[in-house]
């Protein structure tokens, strides 16, 4: 993680305290932004829809695995 990673009240004791857990996604959302804003707008919206789409599939397969009913809110 660099410097400009996180938001700057993560550098107060405070802001610390708050996203001590949420740091590294806070992190990762910041870098995969940034290299998305520089390449093509297809490209970019192809990988956000692709992450959204591995992302519900992961809730998906964690609710049957748990037995709970999978919301579609």
């Amino acid at each position: 993680m660099g410097v400009g990673d996180v938001p700057l009240f993560a550098n107060t004791p405070s802001g610390r305290a708050l996203i001590q857990f949420r740091s590294f996604a806070l992190a990762a959302n910041q870098r995969v932004l940034l290299r998305g804003l520089q390449e093509e707008k297809g490209k970019f919206w192809g990988g956000v829809t692709g992450m959204a789409a591995i992302g519900a599939l992961i809730y998906w397969v964690m609710n049957l695995k748990a037995g709970r009913e999978v919301s579609d809110n």
